[in-house]
């Protein structure tokens, strides 16, 4: 039964890695998988695009794509995409709960109430509903990601900016992340088949990683 997963990376990426997340975005619309994401350009734009791509009259944008965006964000994008953004809350349980994970998965562990209106700060804030959703109740099926390559050779996530944060969020709450760079070790990728085949079995995921190692 197809669901929810997230597509989330750097902001400059090569055009291959960028090409196969669009391909990613728009096969897995077709199958009808929900894309949760962010606003930046890179990534999210690429995995949005290809999602939108397949929206319709019979399915809108809205059925497909989760944009979250930061609080006060005036980021330009493409009409297409523009109805599919969200934004986080500004009180409530959701608003604590975004708050906590800010402070205990951003690398400099931050304290104080109004670091969510902080420009340093609001993009980790609101990186959590790219996994959970709006109500922080529903946490994706899986995570595909790529990071810059200058930063893959990083031997500590925390370097990976806000998509090292939702990825090392996702391994605290056991949710299959799936890197996407072709330099990522393929015993790894193979290492997540029998839980990916448990939770999704409507894709082929052998053949969804020999894709990846092109």
């Amino acid at each position: 039964m197809p669901g929810i997963y997230t597509g989330i990376g750097s902001r400059v990426l090569p055009s291959s890695v960028l090409e196969i997340m669009r391909s990613l975005g728009r096969t897995l619309a077709k199958r009808g998988y929900k894309l949760r994401t962010g606003d930046a350009p890179g990534a999210d734009r690429a995995f949005a695009e290809g999602a939108a791509s397949f929206a319709g009259k019979e399915k809108p944008i809205e059925e497909l794509v989760e944009l979250f965006a930061p609080f006060g964000n005036t980021r330009f994008l493409p009409p297409t995409l523009t109805r599919a953004r969200r934004f986080p809350p500004k009180e409530g349980p959701v608003f604590d709960e975004l708050m906590q994970l800010l402070q205990d998965f951003h690398p400099l562990q931050p304290k104080g109430k109004g670091l969510h209106y902080s420009s340093k700060f609001r993009y980790h804030f609101r990186n959590p509903l790219q996994l959970f959703g709006e109500g922080m109740d529903k946490p994706s099926d899986f995570v595909l990601a790529a990071v810059n390559p200058k930063y893959f050779k990083t031997k500590n996530i925390r370097d990976l900016g806000g998509t090292g944060q939702n990825l090392r969020i996702a391994a605290a709450r056991d949710i299959p992340r799936i890197i996407l760079n072709p330099e990522y070790p393929s015993a790894k990728r193979f290492a997540l088949l029998d839980r990916l085949r448990e939770s999704n079995p409507d894709i082929d995921w052998e053949k969804f990683f020999k894709y990846l190692e092109g």
